[in-house]
């Protein structure tokens, strides 16, 4: 801090700093995995490959267990040669092997960089705007490097904003879940349903899922949600049966936190939620995307089985989009595939795809699951998809989302025809 007071009190008008804060990725688990002299090793050979891409003037500290501050004075001309020195040093703490420790250790780093005076003239302005860039490179995931902007915080406050509003939405009462039906291969008879979770703040804005779904995964606040979906999937469907109407099957979609939590397990969760509502395993299906397993698939595994085991129905979503697709069909207690709406929009357009539904569905068919195409939204799909040979279908062509009572209408109004 006194080496950046000095330098921004002598540096004259035509001079600038540069200013990098480095955090090195993933470091707790290399002390947590391989130990701390591990860890030490690692971040002695971190400084000397930084010392490396110095010149004499430029300045260096450790500040933090992995993160370290780089100092450069230049010409105000020359600024733009702080984002290519930065790059420089992601680069190649990125591309060194073992880091010179001797082990298959290769840290990345996420880098953000702020300079004088353009984004501040003394020190605390300088190094908040350094660290709100390395929060926004390690928002954008590992090995990311970003230069400070005002836009960078506002985002970061919106986003800050977002996550403290969602954390109060099950107390003011702002998440609901809607239904959207799943329909046999005759087209017309309700199959069953999925329970879709909608939020809207006090504000009155619809927030995306695909906005506050990986937040509530990133703060740890999935698992309160997770819980809150269960138990209201599980209380409507209770209602549902009090009036007389029967689904199916409801399916609920299951985060990849939630199927690695141990204590209380996914496991004990549904089986309280069920006692509750006076319900059986068989009446909910429980999706899972191919991406939620590939994070710890031990672990998920022995999860999936030990559902499978007490009834549960286990549908893969977005089926054609992950990257183990083959493997899990081979090693999980599976029911049904959900093939992606990516390849039902493409159908009758695009020979691959049509290829791809089709053996999806004879490969499928051979193992004994169940077919659930995505995303049907016209009756030429809906024709292709059934001469296929596919078993259930959900789009806005069979059925938007709904409210419980709306849905509820719905299944009235199919069985009294």
């Amino acid at each position: 801090m006194r080496q950046l007071a000095r330098l921004l009190r002598t540096s004259g008008k035509e001079h600038s700093i540069a200013l990098i804060n480095l955090d090195l990725d993933n470091f707790q688990s290399i002390n947590n995995s391989l130990g701390h002299e591990i860890g030490n090793q690692v971040l002695q050979a971190s400084g000397t490959c930084l010392r490396h891409l110095m010149r004499p003037d430029d300045w260096l500290a450790r500040v933090g267990s992995d993160e370290f501050i780089l100092l450069r004075p230049m010409a105000m001309a020359d600024r733009g040669q702080a984002l290519q020195w930065a790059e420089d040093i992601r680069r190649t703490l990125g591309n060194t092997p073992g880091m010179d420790t001797g082990l298959a250790v290769q840290p990345s780093a996420s880098l953000g960089v702020a300079l004088a005076p353009d984004h501040g003239q003394d020190p605390d302005t300088l190094l908040r705007c350094a660290n709100t860039a390395l929060m926004e490179a390690k928002q954008h995931g590992k090995n990311q490097l970003r230069v400070y902007s005002p836009e960078i915080s506002l985002q970061l406050r919106e986003r800050l904003e977002l996550e403290l509003s969602l954390a109060r939405a099950i107390d003011r009462e702002q998440l609901r879940l809607i239904y959207q039906p799943q329909i046999d291969r005759s087209g017309s008879r309700i199959a069953g349903a999925e329970a879709l979770l909608r939020w809207r703040d006090q504000s009155g804005r619809t927030v995306s899922p695909n906005v506050f779904i990986p937040l509530a995964e990133r703060t740890g606040q999935i698992h309160t949600i997770g819980l809150w979906v269960i138990e209201e999937a599980c209380r409507q469907l209770h209602t549902w049966h009090r009036q007389g109407l029967r689904l199916g099957k409801l399916a609920i979609n299951i985060s990849a936190l939630q199927l690695g939590a141990e204590h209380p397990s996914l496991s004990e969760l549904l089986a309280g939620a069920l006692q509750s509502y006076d319900l059986a395993p068989e009446n909910l299906e429980l999706e899972i995307t191919e991406t939620a397993l590939l994070n710890d698939p031990g672990r998920a595994g022995e999860q999936l089985r030990q559902l499978a085991d007490s009834g549960f129905s286990l549908a893969i979503d977005d089926f054609g989009t992950g990257y183990s697709s083959l493997a899990m069909l081979h090693s999980l207690p599976l029911d049904k595939l959900k093939i992606d709406r990516f390849f039902v929009d493409r159908l009758g357009n695009d020979d691959a795809d049509l290829a791809i539904v089709k053996a999806t569905i004879v490969m499928a068919k051979e193992l004994g699951l169940m077919t659930l195409a995505e995303g049907v939204e016209t009756r030429e799909q809906l024709r292709m998809l059934q001469n296929l040979g596919c078993d259930q279908f959900q789009g806005h062509l069979l059925g938007r989302p709904m409210g419980a009572d709306a849905f509820g209408s719905l299944l009235r109004g199919t069985a009294a025809a």
